[in-house]
């Protein structure tokens, strides 16, 4: 399943099992509909070229995190999830 949107954070955090990593969040507006929106976060590996806040940034069900309309990528840690304090 393809997930993505529009970055509004990229926060170097540390794994419980001690893996250092980026946990980008983004926003896809009307992702069920007009004016419904869903913040969805992906961990990736920290790496020299990263995305600008308010880029496009989409991935796949593989291990890689597309951005710069798909000339660049970031290697995916794990699965996306939702947000941090949105519904369910």
């Amino acid at each position: 399943m393809a997930g993505g949107g529009k970055l509004i954070e990229i926060l170097p955090m540390r794994l419980e099992g001690g893996k250092d990593v980026l946990r980008l969040w983004v926003i896809s507006t009307n992702a069920g509909g007009p004016g419904v929106h869903d913040e969805t976060c992906v961990y990736a590996e920290p790496q020299d070229s990263l995305p600008a806040l308010g880029d496009t940034i989409w991935w796949g069900g593989g291990r890689w995190i597309m951005f710069d309309n798909d000339r660049q990528q970031m290697t995916k840690v794990g699965y996306s999830f939702a947000a941090p304090g949105s519904r369910q």
